[in-house]
């Protein structure tokens, strides 16, 4: 054998690199395949054009990735393994044998116990496809045994009684919203979120709607659920023309820039001419629009069916949009008995309602017995942060400090100055830029975009059909990985709100 000499010549050296190439190859050669599959996969992911082939691909990258091995394991440090398998048996029982006093005893004593820990976001984030099959198994008993109560005779209980405990059980549990924030020509997006939760039955049915949010909401909650999956593949949004620029006198008069006139007209075409009250009527579902008001002693407001039954829909999206600067603030109509279009609180105007609202938690919560929240975040100001904190480990921890600090100068800076404008008349505005800088815009569950600086050169611009598709579907793909997460997280709900259902149309029969 040679010995080594300390000065190689070129050809020695290229001689060993061909060696090693020549033969390390083999060797590297399934780790080099094994790598070039899962970045096909990645990709994959990132273009997938449905679902089922976004879940075909993640549950393919979960078994490269042995994360199915995580999956199929039941042990977690955030629940007793061992007691919640336990659970499953006991309510399978309790089921298979008949057992109706014993399952309605335990299974609210079992969801009571589990439930917090089981929404725990950790376990939604181990594996692309989903979670652990033991967590799966849970929700799935727990189903089947809420529809085997609702539907089985029960001697000791008549079907009105039976639909009264489902209701303190309904009550009792809390509802799921679907908040979609401002965020101009961002908000397309939410199009693409709402058009995913759809596809696979998870639509809220509480729908919360600012600025933009709110035109895509009042477009959702307008129309008839067998509607919608006609009206998700057309491209009804884009207005015939462009926002206009005001003249200088117009913009002096209304201290706005754009002529609001286009705005109503294309909202004439994608909305229907309801009021709230109607529009809970066609489609059952709870819309929520968000206004902030103009005059300093009045509160923002959330208008419902409830709050405002009488006032037109799309008036209450003019507000919402109305952009202080941009469009001048909007009065209020309502439909009279007689069918008249009047002024609603005429003395009042009402402007963009994320300025103070964005995603209002707090008012759902006391309003619509909302606890659970799934937020589509577009607001420009907030993604940076919010794409940064969706990350792992130090990144996300480093992005949460760095908004949570940044909030809190905001807050101090802003109070500040509250204080030096003090009775100059000032006091509203900076008051709306607080609200506006500080306030929380996640949920339990926050969606949203990329962050990509070519969404922001879009912003203010009039979506062309190609746009706007990419829009729907870049929604539909920031929603996915989501999915399973949501459909777990909202089936003891969504199977409540069934029972319910079924229990009455039991009853309504001759």
């Amino acid at each position: 054998m040679s010995q080594p000499r300390l000065f190689a010549s070129r050809r020695d050296e290229g001689q060993r690199t061909h060696d090693r190439v020549h033969y390390s190859y083999p060797r590297r050669g399934p780790h080099m395949k094994r790598a070039m599959k899962i970045r096909t996969l990645r990709r994959a992911l990132k273009r997938a054009q449905s679902y089922s082939a976004w879940l075909r691909n993640a549950h393919e990258l979960d078994t490269l990735l042995e994360l199915d091995r995580w999956r199929r394991s039941p042990d977690s440090n955030v629940y007793n393994a061992k007691s919640l398998a336990e659970h499953i048996s006991r309510l399978k029982g309790y089921r298979l044998s008949g057992s109706i006093g014993a399952l309605q005893e335990f299974l609210p004593e079992s969801l009571y116990q589990n439930l917090s820990a089981l929404n725990s976001e950790t376990l939604y984030r181990g594996a692309h496809a989903g979670t652990k099959d033991l967590v799966v198994d849970y929700f799935k008993e727990a189903v089947e045994g809420i529809d085997y109560l609702a539907d089985t005779d029960n001697p000791s209980w008549s079907e009105q009684e039976k639909l009264n405990r489902f209701r303190q059980a309904q009550e009792s549990f809390g509802r799921t919203a679907l908040l979609l924030s401002g965020g101009a020509t961002l908000g397309y997006y939410h199009l693409g979120v709402a058009k995913a939760l759809w596809q696979e039955g998870l639509l809220p049915q509480v729908i919360s709607g600012s600025s933009m949010g709110a035109i895509i909401a009042s477009s959702i909650c307008t129309r008839a659920n067998s509607q919608l999956g006609s009206w998700f593949d057309e491209a009804i949004f884009a207005p015939g023309k462009s926002l206009e620029l005001q003249g200088l006198l117009d913009a002096a008069k209304t201290r706005s820039l754009l002529d609001q006139t286009v705005l109503r007209e294309s909202l004439g075409r994608a909305i229907p001419d309801l009021t709230f009250h109607e529009s809970f009527t066609v489609s059952g579902r709870v819309l929520n629009i968000t206004v902030s008001p103009t005059r300093g002693r009045q509160k923002p407001r959330i208008l419902n069916h409830r709050t405002a039954p009488d006032v037109y829909v799309i008036d209450a999206c003019l507000a919402s949009a109305a952009v202080p600067g941009l469009f001048k603030p909007v009065t209020l109509k309502k439909k009279t008995r007689s069918g008249r279009r009047v002024d609603y609180l005429a003395s009042e105007r009402w402007s963009d309602g994320s300025l103070t609202g964005d995603v209002p938690k707090k008012r759902l919560s006391r309003l619509q017995n909302v606890n659970h929240f799934i937020v589509s975040q577009t607001n420009p100001h907030v993604l940076p942060f919010i794409h940064a904190s969706s990350g792992l480990g130090p990144a996300r921890r480093l992005a949460t400090v760095t908004g949570e600090f940044l909030r809190g100068q905001t807050k101090a800076f802003l109070a500040t100055g509250r204080q030096l404008v003090d009775g100059s008349g000032l006091e509203s505005l900076v008051k709306s830029a607080e609200s506006f800088m500080t306030q929380d815009y996640g949920g339990d569950i926050t969606i949203h975009p990329s962050f990509d600086a070519d969404l922001y050169i879009r912003m203010f611009s009039n979506p062309s059909p190609d746009v706007m598709a990419r829009f729907i579907l870049e929604g539909q793909r920031s929603t996915w990985p989501m999915v399973e997460q949501i459909r777990l997280q909202t089936a003891i709900g969504r199977a409540l709100n069934g029972a319910i259902a079924r229990i009455i149309r039991r009853q309504q029969r001759p």
